[in-house]
């Protein structure tokens, strides 16, 4: 015969209490993290700051549930260390009834599919809500208190496992970043591959360049620009293989900005064949390459804004943020305002500069500046420093960074597939903890 399976409403109180915050006291507001990973502090903030000044005061032990979040797994038990912080009314507390029901019981239950596929949330897509009603519905199997502490035990012994299972992983995730960086930090400096004495310097591929850009000058399809200042002893940061020149990213590509068509005109939008890129579409994207974004413009779009059309090639580079997303266009597109992008006078060097870029974000990010929101000028991008190798090496350099990607690629996808082994598990242990219970 099965454990029977009872409503919450059984086990449950709702708590609906008020408080009137205090503009000179200090309070912990705490947050539900989405997927079931439990409730976390937001923040320290002091009363003024806070805007709705009724507030609910969480208790530990309580089952916190989030309105419109709990459809996608923002609920769990209030921890002892965040007795006493606050959330707004948009969270519903409940109390637990411990003579029925083990909180701990409770914990690891709604970390289950079967709790989760019983969440249903009423609404449009975007703010589809639960009520607490909603809550009290739902049907979890009830043991007696002395299996329930049983299971609680049984199953804290397995998430001290996955926990340490899970570290080691975020530590994996860590060392190939750290991996990475060093891959590209290597390859700035000359020392990922052999240098060949016969390459052409890059003192003579800026000659070339120098004289590309007086043509497109003389053509008319760049304009002349203020000369960049010349690179100081004190502003080099190491020191180069033989036959490389540190130059700024100004002197050996053209920066380009973007723009943004008026929203509320359709001519600029519908039907539009030009694709058009934000930061937000180069964040998830896998290898060096993009095609498109999310949306696209038309050519009227294009005449008619700052945006402007890049060839196949353009180095593209976030400059607003999040600063540092990089990516080469695979064919002809425009951005958006948040970019400063690279045509380079001789395009072959293009993935050397993609690399190098990709290297230097962190660090662009972190000089960047801005009171609302962080940002890069374009004059600041002419004037990033980069070490330019002959252009022979730069190929040998891009060649075995991309092997050396490649293999960090294949590293990267053992470590995501052990994190979803990882769920895997624990939600079969889960299943089979319960089903047993």
């Amino acid at each position: 015969m099965g454990i029977e399976l009872v409503e919450l409403s059984n086990l449950l109180e709702y708590q609906k209490e008020f408080i009137t915050i205090n503009d000179e006291e200090e309070y912990k507001r705490c947050t539900a993290k989405l997927n079931c990973k439990g409730i976390v502090l937001r923040d320290v903030i002091k009363g003024k700051d806070i805007k709705t000044k009724k507030q609910q005061v969480c208790k530990a032990g309580q089952l916190l549930v989030a309105e419109i979040d709990a459809k996608v797994g923002g609920y769990g038990i209030v921890p002892s260390e965040l007795e006493g912080a606050i959330v707004s009314s948009h969270y519903f507390l409940f109390n637990v009834n411990e003579e029925k029901l083990n909180r701990l019981y409770l914990h690891y239950y709604l970390k289950t599919d079967d709790f989760f596929n019983q969440i249903k949330p009423q609404g449009t897509t975007n703010y589809a809500s639960i009520r607490p009603r909603d809550v009290l519905k739902i049907k979890i199997p009830l043991p007696s208190l002395e299996r329930q502490k049983e299971i609680v035990e049984k199953l804290e012994r397995f998430f001290k496992n996955k926990e340490l299972f899970d570290k080691q992983n975020e530590n994996n995730a860590e060392i190939l970043n750290k991996l990475r960086q060093s891959i590209l930090q290597e390859a700035v400096r000359g020392k990922l591959v052999p240098q060949d004495p016969n390459d052409e310097p890059a003192s003579v591929l800026l000659e070339r360049i120098k004289e590309e850009k007086e043509r497109l000058i003389k053509e008319g399809k760049i304009k002349k620009e203020k000369p960049l200042p010349p690179i100081s002893e004190d502003e080099v940061p190491y020191e180069m293989p033989r036959g490389w020149e540190w130059v700024r990213l100004g002197e050996i590509s053209a920066i380009v900005g973007g723009g943004t068509p008026k929203t509320n005109i359709k001519d600029y939008w519908e039907n539009g064949d030009i694709p058009w890129l934000t930061p937000a579409d180069l964040s998830n994207i896998k290898g060096k390459y993009i095609s498109k974004g999310r949306r696209n413009i038309t050519k009227l779009g294009l005449e008619k804004s700052s945006a402007q059309l890049m060839p196949k090639g353009t180095v593209l580079f976030s400059s607003r943020a999040p600063i540092g997303y990089t990516a080469i266009a695979s064919n002809p597109l425009s951005t958006n305002q948040g970019f400063k992008s690279c045509i380079p006078y001789v395009m072959q060097m293009n993935e050397y500069i993609y690399y190098y870029l990709t290297y230097s974000a962190k660090k662009i990010n972190e000089q960047a500046s801005g009171t609302t929101f962080k940002e890069v000028s374009g004059s600041e991008v002419a004037n990033f420093l980069l070490p330019l190798p002959p252009l022979r090496e730069q190929k040998r350099i891009v060649e075995k960074v991309d092997q050396l990607m490649a293999l960090c690629d294949e590293l990267e996808r053992n470590i995501e597939q052990s994190k979803k082994d990882s769920e895997l598990l624990m939600q079969s242990v889960l299943q089979e903890v319960f089903k047993e219970a």
